[in-house]
Order: structure tokens, then C-alpha cells, then sequence
């Protein structure tokens, strides 16, 4: 079974996590890509609701509500159950391509393959497998030995810590850099997956060896950066972690010419 993305916030919080991981299955599984987004697309008109849904009628003409997700909802509400989610989760085969998923940079096809090739159906076998390190690239090992740490979403107040060491640190190395936390952050989440990064500078519009030494200084000198995913002159992905009291998180850094 996929890992719930916590909506705590949402008084129908229980009802998306069973929307997602219907989609979940379709794509992972089933590899039925338009039921996969309908699913999603459900789960996010429901996210907009504020209230609890009691009746089918409170979701009546709401975008993305068909009849078949209708009646799966219903079923929801009469019983605290979804049919159809009980039988995948009794699909021990699809569960175990669910749980290879949820490792950052592990798609569908890949978790097939590890499953039905390979014979690995958790995580903790895909940790402990002799050939693991042959199975998995470099990002899949990076997911795989932060799985738990990543799927927890990052506190705004956390982010904003980051915020207070990357502006200070970036600037520092020339006072026309700019840099600002954007995605999710920006438009006011509570919480976030990951951390984006937009640098920029005034006037230099290619320098590329300016990302290389912001992430170089983040490294070494302040041990924020943690492990590097990629990098290039204009884009690097990686991990950081504000303190080793504190979970690692994935973090993307951009510098563009403005």
C-alpha cells in the first residue's frame, strides 16, 4: 500500500488518502494513466471543501465527481470503505510495486521490473537485497535511504529557518544575488514536500560556476547540503538538512538571469 500523504488540516483528510491511493494503483498497477488522473482529480476538488462531507449530495456537481468515483464515495460514506480498494490492497503483487514506488526515482516500470525479476516485495528486502546497489542509480539510493524522512512533510516554520541561512549565505557571496523560496512555500502552505530555490542575478546572465560554489559553500562550510542528486550551471537537486536534530529534505536550487 502506498504511503498517505497526511491532510490533517482537511476534515475529509481520510476520504483523499483513499482517492490517492486508488490512483496510486492505476498508475503503479494498472498503468491506467486517465483513471489515475480522474482519481487525483477527485481527491483535489475534495481538498476544497471545508467541511465534512456527509451525504453524496454534499459533492453533487463537483468538478472531477463521476458517477463510478460517485458511487465509490458513497460506498465510503455508508461504510468507511472503499470495495474496490479492498481488493487491491488484498493484490499482494500490486502492493509490492505500490511500496517500490514510494522510493524517490522509482517509477512504475522499474518496480515492476524489481518485483517480478527481481522477487522483492517490501522495502526492508530492497534495503537488505546483495545486488541493491547494482538495481538502483544513484537517486534511487538516495530515496531508498531517506524514504521515511521524505515522505513527512516540512514544517513552514522549518522552511523558514532555511530561508534565514540560504538568503544570508547566497548574498553573502555577491550583493546582487538574489534568492527567495518559491513553490508551495510561497503561495502559503502549512507544509511542503520539498524546497525550491530561485537564485538570481541582475546582471550576469550565464556564470557557470556561481551554482557550483553556492552549493560547494552550502556543503562544506555550513553543512546544509547534505548529498547531491545533480547538478549544472543553471540547476541542482539534492538533500539538506537544517541540523542533525532535524529530518533531511529534498531541496532544489535554480539560478536564473533576471
Amino acid at each position: 500500500m502506498a504511503a498517505k500523504r497526511k491532510l490533517a488540516e482537511n476534515p475529509n483528510s481520510e476520504l483523499i488518502d483513499f482517492l490517492h491511493e486508488l490512483a496510486d494503483y492505476e498508475k503503479n498497477v494498472s498503468r491506467m494513466i486517465h483513471k489515475y488522473n480522474a482519481y487525483r482529480k477527485a481527491a483535489s476538488s475534495i481538498a476544497k471543501i471545508d467541511h465534512k462531507i456527509q451525504s453524496i449530495t454534499d459533492i453533487k456537481g463537483l468538478e472531477g465527481i463521476g458517477k463510478k468515483i460517485a458511487a465509490k464515495i458513497e460506498q465510503y460514506l455508508s461504510t468507511g470503505k472503499i470495495k474496490k480498494l479492498e481488493t487491491n490492497r488484498g493484490d499482494e503483487t500490486g502492493a509490492a510495486i505500490n511500496q517500490m514506488t514510494r522510493v524517490m526515482g522509482i517509477g512504475p516500470t522499474h518496480a515492476n521490473k524489481l518485483v517480478h525479476q527481481e522477487k522483492i516485495t517490501s522495502i526492508d528486502e530492497l534495503r537488505s537485497h546483495p545486488k541493491r546497489d547494482q538495481l538502483l542509480n544513484k537517486t534511487q539510493q538516495l530515496g531508498l535511504k531517506y524514504l521515511e524522512e521524505f515522505e513527512q512533510k516540512i514544517p513552514r516554520d522549518e522552511i523558514k529557518q532555511m530561508e534565514t541561512i540560504l538568503l544570508r549565505e547566497i548574498t553573502a557571496m555577491d550583493n546582487l544575488l538574489r534568492a527567495e523560496i518559491v513553490g508551495s512555500y510561497r503561495r502559503g502552505a502549512t507544509a511542503s514536500s520539498d524546497i525550491d530555490v530561485l537564485v538570481t542575478h541582475p546582471a550576469v546572465a550565464k556564470l557557470p560556476s556561481l551554482l557550483h560554489k553556492i552549493v560547494e559553500t552550502l556543503t562544506k562550510q555550513f553543512h546544509f547540503i547534505t548529498d547531491t542528486i545533480s547538478i549544472g550551471d543553471s540547476k541542482f537537486m539534492g538533500v539538506c538538512q537544517i541540523d542533525t536534530s532535524k529530518l533531511h529534505r529534498r531541496i532544489d536550487i535554480r539560478y536564473i538571469f533576471n
